[in-house]
């Protein structure tokens, strides 16, 4: 009997639709009620599967948040060409699931989520960006790690405080904002480099 391995890594579609209902049904329900108030019940009745078929997915809710953040980010990524010049796009991502992430990222959210998906930028910061940028043969002043946390926990904490301000300006302002302090420092920000 001929198998070939291509129709082995073909995700079965049964189980792709049962993973997107689920996540679909998170993402609307993290919206209408907040991420706390939010049972494993309600997720299957809104999604419309057993209790059963989601465990058989998720281990519990923040493992299926996380799951649905993650496609998102990644869907947003394999769009993106590597370097700065994402910026502008990624808080356009965030404008247009603007609802999503305030639910998320504000008091109601999860701080467990929150650490997983600080991570997990990080390690995209850190492929697609800083090594990029990274001069080769020479090594850095501060260990990768600081700068790649230090970078998107500025960057998570602003992203938050622009949506709690009802983003009081353009994605374009926000990235060219941040990239202004990396580049120009702090004491240029104040003004107090003259």
């Amino acid at each position: 009997m001929e198998h070939t391995e291509h129709a082995d890594k073909r995700p079965d579609r049964r189980i792709q639709r049962t993973r997107e209902l689920l996540q679909q049904a998170m993402i609307e329900l993290v919206v209408e009620k907040g991420y706390e108030a939010i049972s494993i019940q309600d997720i299957t009745d809104r999604a419309n599967v057993a209790r059963t078929t989601f465990y058989l997915h998720y281990a519990d809710k923040d493992e299926l948040l996380f799951s649905s953040v993650r496609d998102m980010i990644e869907d947003l990524l394999s769009s993106m060409k590597p370097g700065r010049e994402e910026m502008p796009t990624s808080f356009e991502h965030i404008a247009q699931h603007a609802a999503f992430y305030r639910a998320i990222l504000g008091e109601q959210g999860s701080p467990a989520f929150v650490s997983r998906l600080t991570d997990f930028v990080a390690d995209v910061v850190r492929e697609r960006m800083l090594s990029q940028m990274a001069i080769p043969g020479k090594d850095p002043r501060l260990p990768l790690d600081f700068m790649t946390h230090y970078l998107v926990g500025a960057y998570v904490g602003v992203a938050t405080w622009w949506l709690n301000k009802d983003m009081p300006y353009s994605p374009a302002q926000m990235a060219q904002m941040i990239n202004d302090l990396a580049d120009k420092g702090l004491m240029w920000a104040l003004g107090a480099d003259e």
